[in-house]
C-alpha cells in the first residue's frame, strides 16, 4: 500500500510538539511494516541549517495561488527508509520559526496547494494521503472537488488526524477564490462555512474519509460541547467515521540506553547514569546538587491549554523567589492577579505581593466560556455571578486583570488615554475609566545596540550624525538593489510594516496614485492583506521608476530601507507603541505618521515657525491630510536643506533606547512597594 503523509512540521527536521514527532516516527514504522511511505513537509530556514547538505534539489515548478504564480522547489531526502519531499519556497518558510505569522493562512494554502499539485510528479500517486491538523485539512476538499477531475486522484482515500482540535484555520471566506482557486458554491450552501468564516477543520471533517484523533478517550470528548471547541455537532455527526488511536513514540530515539544527547546512558538494570544525568542537570541548570531532593521537570509550550498561569503561580514558591512586583503580559497571563488575591490569597508569602498588567494590544481579550473557572482553574463562579469577571456572558481574561491588579500599564501614555474612549475601548473603555487612578502609559524603548547605523552588522555602508555620507552611500546602494534609478537628489520613502487596515494601507492605497506624481522613489517591504499586496504590485508595474513593491519578508532589506530612506511612512489607524519609527528616527529617517498612540508620543512633529521636530504628522485620519502632510515634507526636502538637515541631527539625538524605558517601569515598581 502506498500512503502520503502532509503535515506542517516533522521531526527530525521540524518540530515544536507532538504532531513532529507523529510524522517523524509513525512513517518510520510502516515502513517496518512493509508500506510505501513518503512525506510532504515545508522547506523552512531551520530545517536547511540542520539538513542542507545532505538534502536533493530535485525540480521546480509553478502552481497558481490565487492570481499569482508562485515558485514551488522539490527537495528529497530518504531516511529509514521513507521517501521525505520538501516544498521549498523561502518567501513563505523561511521566517526563523514554523507557525505564528500573520499570513499563516496563504502560506499553508500555498503548502496545500503545491503538495497536491506534486504527487504526479513525483510520480506517487496514493492509496492512502494522511493530513494532519488544520494546516494540511482542506487538502480532501481539494482533492474531491478542486482535482476530482484527474482520473488518477479519484481512488485515493483521505484521512485526517486532528492533534489539537483548538486550531481550526478560521479565515475570511474571500480565501477560497483569492487563494485555492475555487468557487463560493460550497461556502455558501453551509458546508464550509463555521461563525461565517471558512473553517479549514470543518472542511477536513467532512471530506476526509476517516477522521482520526491522537488517543480514544480524546475522540470521545471532542464530540462534547465541554472540548469540541463549538464543532462537537460536526464531529458528532461524523462520529461513524471519527476513531481515536493513541500516539506512540520513536523509541529507537527516545532510548536512555543509547539517546545520543545524554552523557551518561542507562536502563532498568541500571539506574546509575540517571542519577548521573540527575547531578549534571542540577549543575548545567545551576542548583545544589543534591541526590536527595525530587526534581520536577517541565518541557512543554507555556499556554493556557498546558495550565501555565496555575503552574507560573504555584512556581514562585517552590523556586523561593517569591517577587515583590509580579509583572503579567497581555491577556495570555491576564489571569494572575486574579488567581494570586483570590485562589492563593491564605498562602502568607503571596499577600506582600504587588501585581502589574501590562496591555500591549487591548484588541486581544482573552474571552472564554465560565466553566473554564471549575474545570481548569478550579475557582468558584461567585465572581463571574457578580459580574466581576463577566463580559458580554463570557469570562474575560484581561478585564480580570484590569479589575485585580495593582497597576496597568500601556505601552505609550498616548495609548494609555485612547483606550479608555469608545473608539479604541475595544468594549473595555468603561471598565478601564473605571480604574483610570491606577492606569499608566510607559513607551517601549529599543534595542539601540542593534540598532545603531554606526555598527549595524546588517548595513554596507556606516554613519552617524557627525557625518551622514555613509547615509549617502545606503541610498544609492538601496535604489540599485531594488532596481530604481540612482539619484540622491530624490527623497526616497521607506515604508516597512504588515499591510493591513490597522496600519492605515486602505488610506495609502487610495491617496498613492497622488504620491506618485511626485518626485519621489518609494520603497515597499512587506505583506499582509491580499488586497493591499495586489493594490502595490500593480503600482510597481505601472510606475516602475517611482516604486519598488517587495512583498516579502527580509530582515536585511528591512534595516537598509531604515538606513537609507530619507522618509518613513507609517499612518496607523492605531498603534499602541509602535517600534519601526523610533529605528527610523535612528537611523536619520524622518517619520511620517498619523498622530495616534505611541506615535504621537515618540514623533515631534514639524513645526514651520519654529522649524523643530522630528518628523510629520497628521491628527486627521483622512486621505486629504495624509497627501497634505506628505507634500509639505517633500517641500521641506526639496526647499529647505539646512532645516531638513536639522531635523536629522534631531531625530538621531532621541533617546529611546530601553535604558529611560526601564526607568519609568523602575519607577512605577517602586511606587508599589
Amino acid at each position: 500500500m502506498k500512503i502520503l503523509f502532509v503535515a506542517a512540521e516533522g521531526a527530525p527536521f521540524s518540530k515544536t510538539g507532538g504532531l513532529g514527532d507523529v510524522i517523524g516516527a509513525l512513517p518510520k514504522s510502516l515502513v517496518k511494516s512493509g508500506e510505501q511511505v513518503s512525506v510532504v513537509l515545508p522547506y523552512y530556514d531551520l530545517t536547511d541549517a540542520k539538513f542542507g547538505n545532505e538534502v536533493e534539489d530535485l525540480f521546480a515548478f509553478e502552481i497558481n495561488v490565487g492570481w499569482r504564480r508562485q515558485y514551488v522547489g522539490v527537495k528529497h531526502i530518504l531516511l529509514d527508509g521513507v521517501d521525505f519531499y520538501f516544498i521549498d519556497n523561502q518567501y513563505y518558510f523561511f521566517r526563523g520559526h514554523v507557525y505564528g505569522d500573520f499570513d499563516d493562512g496563504e502560506r499553508f494554502a500555498y503548502f496545500q496547494l503545491a503538495a497536491v499539485e506534486l504527487m504526479e510528479k513525483i510520480d506517487f500517486i496514493p492509496d492512502v494521503l494522511h493530513v494532519h491538523d488544520y494546516h494540511t485539512a482542506m487538502i480532501p476538499f481539494l482533492v474531491k472537488e478542486k482535482y476530482h477531475w484527474i482520473q488518477a486522484h479519484n481512488h485515493i482515500k483521505t484521512v485526517l488526524t486532528i492533534h489539537n482540535l483548538e486550531f481550526q484555520g478560521q479565515f475570511p471566506d474571500s480565501m477560497l477564490w483569492e487563494l485555492f482557486g475555487v468557487g463560493y458554491e460550497r461556502y455558501a450552501d453551509g458546508t464550509l462555512r463555521w461563525n461565517n468564516c471558512l473553517n479549514w477543520m470543518k472542511a477536513g471533517i467532512l471530506y476526509a474519509d476517516r477522521v482520526t484523533t491522537v488517543s480514544p478517550s480524546y475522540a470521545h470528548e471532542i464530540m462534547t460541547a465541554e472540548f469540541g471547541c463549538h464543532l462537537d455537532q460536526v464531529l458528532r455527526m461524523e462520529s461513524g467515521k471519527l476513531v481515536g488511536i493513541v500516539n506512540g513514540i520513536d523509541t529507537d530515539v527516545y532510548n536512555p540506553k543509547t539517546d545520543k544527547l545524554l552523557a551518561y546512558h542507562f536502563d532498568k538494570t541500571d539506574l546509575s547514569g540517571k542519577i548521573e544525568s540527575k547531578r549534571a542537570l542540577q549543575e548545567k541548570v545551576g542548583l545544589p546538587i543534591r541526590d536527595d531532593v525530587p526534581v520536577v521537570g517541565i518541557v512543554s509550550r507555556l499556554t493556557r491549554q498546558k495550565g501555565f498561569q496555575l503552574a507560573a503561580v504555584e512556581l514562585m514558591e517552590k523556586i523561593d523567589f517569591i517577587p515583590d512586583v509580579l509583572h503579567v503580559h497581555d491577556y495570555h497571563t491576564a489571569m494572575i492577579p486574579f488567581l494570586v488575591k483570590e485562589k492563593y490569597h491564605w498562602i502568607q508569602a503571596h499577600n506582600h505581593i504587588k501585581t502589574v498588567l501590562t496591555i500591549h494590544n487591548l484588541e486581544f481579550q482573552g474571552q472564554f466560556p465560565d466553566s473554564m473557572l471549575w474545570e481548569l482553574f478550579g475557582v468558584g463562579y461567585e465572581r463571574y455571578a457578580d459580574g466581576t469577571l463577566r463580559w458580554n456572558n463570557c469570562l474575560n481574561w484581561m478585564k480580570a486583570g484590569i479589575l485585580y491588579a495593582d497597576r496597568v500599564t500601556t505601552v505609550s501614555p498616548s495609548y494609555a488615554h485612547e483606550i479608555m474612549t469608545a473608539e479604541f475601548g475595544c468594549h473595555l473603555d468603561q471598565v478601564l475609566r473605571m480604574e483610570s487612578g491606577k492606569l499608566v502609559g510607559i513607551v517601549n524603548g529599543i534595542d539601540t545596540d542593534v540598532y545603531n547605523p554606526k555598527t549595524d552588522k546588517l548595513l554596507a555602508y556606516h554613519f552617524d550624525k557627525t557625518d551622514l555620507s555613509g547615509k549617502i552611500e545606503s541610498k544609492r546602494a538601496l535604489q540599485e538593489k531594488v532596481g530604481l534609478p540612482i539619484r540622491d537628489d530624490v527623497p526616497v520613502v521607506g515604508i516597512v510594516s504588515r499591510l493591513t487596515r490597522q496600519k492605515g494601507f486602505d488610506l495609502v492605497v487610495e491617496e498613492l496614485h497622488n504620491f506618485l506624481q511626485e518626485d519621489v522613489q518609494i520603497i515597499l517591504l512587506g505583506t499582509g492583506d491580499l488586497s493591499f499586496e495586489q493594490a502595490f504590485t500593480w503600482f510597481a508595474q505601472a510606475y516602475p521608476e517611482k516604486l519598488s513593491a517587495n512583498i516579502l519578508f527580509d530582515i536585511t532589506l528591512a534595516q537598509e530601507i531604515y538606513a537609507a530612506s530619507d522618509i518613513f511612512l507609517m499612518p496607523s489607524r492605531f498603534e499602541p507603541c509602535g517600534l519601526s519609527q523610533m529605528m527610523s528616527m535612528r537611523y536619520g529617517t524622518l517619520p511620517l505618521v498619523h498622530e495616534v498612540g505611541g506615535l504621537r508620543d515618540t514623533v515631534e512633529p514639524y513645526n514651520a515657525y519654529t522649524e523643530q521636530g522630528t518628523g510629520f504628522s497628521f491628527n486627521n485620519f483622512s486621505g486629504y491630510w495624509l497627501t497634505w502632510t506628505f507634500k509639505e515634507a517633500l517641500k521641506v526636502y526639496f526647499n529647505e536643506k539646512e532645516t531638513w538637515h536639522a531635523l536629522q541631527m534631531h531625530a538621531m539625538e532621541k533617546d529611546f533606547s530601553w535604558d529611560t524605558a526601564s526607568q519609568a517601569s523602575s519607577d512605577l515598581y517602586q511606587s508599589l512597594v
